[in-house]
């Protein structure tokens, strides 16, 4: 499966080193010094946003206030990836979904782990070993959308759980 993650920080980057050896995944962060970092722990990584599609799953790995407007520079160059947002709220996300084409797909999941620390320099590739995933719907999932966001889960040692 080819993976592309939004977003190296303490979660993306956690993602990106427990996926990179089963998977292609490839990774971008606005952050020069983060996108080194990566490259250095092995994964593929890019110099701009837009170079993350195609994929079969997008993850949006971003702070809070960045994921709807990321998910918008996304959504007309996805095709047919899942667009996968992994923040802790959720209503700035599902108002997106509301009015994003009917054609993208949008899952937001919440994987129950974190750290105090932060950036990539924090991740960890066991960080969601045994955790809960929750996975929820938006109005622009559909059930293989939501199949593929648990797949993930599954593939980062995580226990995905769907909900609303």
């Amino acid at each position: 499966m080819r993976i592309a993650i939004a977003g190296l920080g303490l979660i993306g980057g956690s993602m990106a080193l427990a996926l990179k050896d089963a998977h292609d995944v490839r990774g971008y962060d606005p952050d020069a010094g983060a996108r080194a970092a990566a490259a250095a722990r092995g994964i593929a990584v890019v110099e701009r946003l837009a170079e993350l599609a195609p994929a079969d799953a997008i993850v949006v790995a971003a702070p809070l206030g960045a994921i709807v407007p990321t998910l918008g520079s996304l959504a007309p160059i996805a095709g047919d990836a899942v667009l996968i947002e992994v923040g802790s709220l959720k209503s700035a996300v599902a108002a997106f979904a509301e009015r994003a084409p009917k054609r993208v797909r949008i899952v937001g999941v919440h994987p129950m782990a974190g750290s105090t620390a932060s950036g990539f320099t924090a991740a960890d590739l066991e960080l969601f070993r045994g955790r809960p995933f929750l996975v929820g719907p938006t109005a622009r999932s559909d059930d293989s959308a939501m199949a593929l966001a648990g797949e993930i889960g599954r593939a980062l040692g995580g226990v995905p759980t769907v909900c609303s």
